[in-house]
């Protein structure tokens, strides 16, 4: 069996809130009946709209053409979720409003092929006591396995103790939330056009991993269970560097009681790196059971790729059917 751990899907409900607006992020349909969606920088000193619209196939809203597609791939389960900017972009009345109709959403889309389709919540973090009943009854009422977190929070990456009620109900609930990189926040040169989601949004991942992990996360919440996307962006580099440079730090040695690298070894990591060797040390690092499959599905419709860096990884074949499925089945409940 094989379950792709990041997958994603366009609900209706923001398909249509997305089409009505005029103004970044947006929906746009073409002539052709083809739909589009243009997102917009992290700072308002950057242009806008960002560069290369992404197109939004029927595999995205449709639980038909998704079927098909992961027939197509070889895929058993999909765990989907939105993608950014998920409901960020909104100010907190409407966000929770739109958090709760997406989320319906994404349990009805499951619902039609429960043994296929695994869902995580969308929550409205600009709203962070909500985000907490938000979460609640998309566990405990909807059904869904998980949360979503962007990177950084319409440009600011999440504060530990604003949402430490979020991650901390997370644990409760024995539920992941699932840490994805968005547009950046940093400097404007990071907005580079060309390596915007090839370079950037990897180290806004990085950062912001960094930040909780060092701040303190998995010792206030030991047991919640955290997901870094796309392998933590340029986490696997840095460990050694990250404990080298704190381990005299004042400051940091009050808040960890072991090296930095002992927590990064507690989060969950998908292997969407496309790269062999990165996923071979990833192994080697954090071993098999923190690692899971992925591959961004619809967006690459053809994941093969994706499959071959496993296959091709000096990893155990017992270690390979962990990150294909077994790592999987037991975070999210499959």
């Amino acid at each position: 069996m094989i379950i792709d751990c990041q997958t994603h899907i366009y609900p209706q409900t923001y398909v249509s809130s997305l089409l009505r607006r005029t103004d970044c992020p947006r929906i746009q349909r073409e002539a052709n009946g083809k739909l589009y969606v243009i997102q917009t920088w992290a700072t308002k000193d950057c242009p806008a709209p960002a560069p290369n619209p992404r197109p939004i196939s029927e595999a995205f809203y449709s639980v038909k053409e998704r079927l098909k597609l992961m027939d197509n791939q070889g895929v058993d389960v999909n765990v989907v979720s939105l993608p950014p900017p998920w409901v960020d972009y909104l100010e907190a009345e409407e966000a929770v409003e739109m958090a709760k109709a997406v989320n319906d959403d994404i349990s009805q889309f499951v619902g039609e092929a429960p043994e296929r389709l695994v869902g995580l919540a969308v929550l409205p973090y600009v709203s962070p006591a909500e985000a907490v009943d938000e979460l609640v009854r998309a566990v405990e009422d909807l059904g869904l396995r998980g949360a979503v977190m962007g990177s950084n929070v319409r440009g600011f990456v999440p504060d530990l103790n604003l949402y430490l009620p979020i991650f901390e109900k997370a644990s409760k609930l024995n539920i992941p939330i699932c840490l994805h990189p968005t547009v950046p926040s940093r400097a404007p040169a990071y907005l580079d056009e060309e390596l915007n989601t090839a370079v950037s949004w990897m180290f806004d991942t990085t950062f912001t991993l960094a930040k909780l992990l060092v701040g303190g996360l998995l010792e206030k919440v030991p047991d919640l269970k955290l997901v870094a996307h796309h392998l933590g962006g340029a986490t696997l580099a840095l460990l050694g560097r990250i404990d080298y440079y704190l381990k005299t730090d004042l400051k940091v040695k009050a808040i960890l009681t072991k090296p930095p690298s002992e927590y990064y070894k507690q989060v969950y990591y998908d292997t969407l790196c496309h790269n062999v060797t990165q996923t071979t040390f990833a192994y080697s690092v954090f071993e098999t059971n923190k690692l899971l499959f992925a591959s961004d599905s619809p967006f690459h419709s053809d994941i093969s790729e994706c499959l071959k860096t496993i296959e091709l990884a000096d990893i155990p074949e017992e270690g390979k059917k962990k990150i294909l499925e077994d790592n999987a089945r037991e975070l999210f409940g499959i």
